[in-house]
């Protein structure tokens, strides 16, 4: 089987070729079954194009250090991601996977392009600071791909911490921890909400907001998957909260 990808993939290669012209843009011909062929207009001021093993996808390096993939996309290879702003200085192709080489002059794990497009400093180690203030590091906002100088990314109103410790997304705005409640005919109720692994849930209720709250004796692991609760208070008015931790 190893045998056989290798011999697609050599093919591909030779089929498919583009080459960087004087103008400082791509020319591509040949197998097209993706659109590999199809250079985006936006593709301009090329230092290198990327060439070998890439089935079905191109990319070319841009002189202000970005980078552009189109073509097949099933694995992702042509995302770009965000964090590879201005700071690429080669790239490559594998068979269904792309790489790309990015300096980072301070070797905080932050590309210096990042750094400098949001204000941090590319030759300190800040990795380990919290710049806007949210709970997350620099370089967890970096691996996250969310602003490090902007508390709420998808200005849902809810911080890029503590959506990082509920598990939503943080690019998200439609993401978002919710708990839902189902009244049964005997007055019992279904408490229900999405876990997520690696988080642990402790659920608490009140009958009125000026007592204290009450939790369940136990605290919930989250696997991926709907968490449900039945309480069977028998009627009457009832307040619910969960609470989330991440260790």
């Amino acid at each position: 089987m190893k045998f056989l990808f290798f011999t697609i993939v050599f093919f591909l290669w030779v089929v498919f070729w583009g080459q960087a012209v004087s103008e400082n843009r791509v020319v591509a011909w040949g197998l097209n079954s993706d659109g590999q062929c199809d250079v985006p207009a936006s593709v301009t001021n090329v230092l290198a194009i990327a060439t070998g093993t890439g089935s079905e996808h191109s990319m070319a390096l841009l002189s202000d250090g970005s980078v552009a993939a189109w073509g097949r996309d099933e694995y992702g290879q042509c995302d770009v991601p965000a964090s590879i702003s201005t700071s690429a200085v080669a790239i490559a192709t594998g068979g269904r996977h792309a790489l790309a080489l990015v300096t980072d002059s301070d070797a905080d794990g932050m590309s210096d392009g990042w750094e400098v497009a949001y204000g941090l400093d590319p030759i300190v180690n800040d990795a380990s600071l919290d710049k806007d203030g949210d709970g997350l590091t620099n370089l967890q906002e970096y691996n996250e791909r969310t602003f490090p100088n902007n508390a709420d990314t998808d200005n849902d109103g809810v911080s890029d911490g503590a959506e990082w410790i509920a598990g939503t997304i943080l690019t998200d705005a439609a993401s978002r921890f919710e708990l839902e409640c189902k009244l049964q005919p005997d007055g019992s109720r279904y408490l229900i909400w999405e876990g997520v692994s690696g988080r642990y849930y402790s659920f608490q209720y009140c009958d009125s907001l000026t007592e204290s709250w009450q939790s369940y004796p136990f605290e919930i692991s989250g696997s991926d998957s709907f968490i449900t609760l039945l309480d069977t208070c028998g009627g009457g008015s009832r307040f619910y909260r969960v609470k989330v931790r991440k260790p």
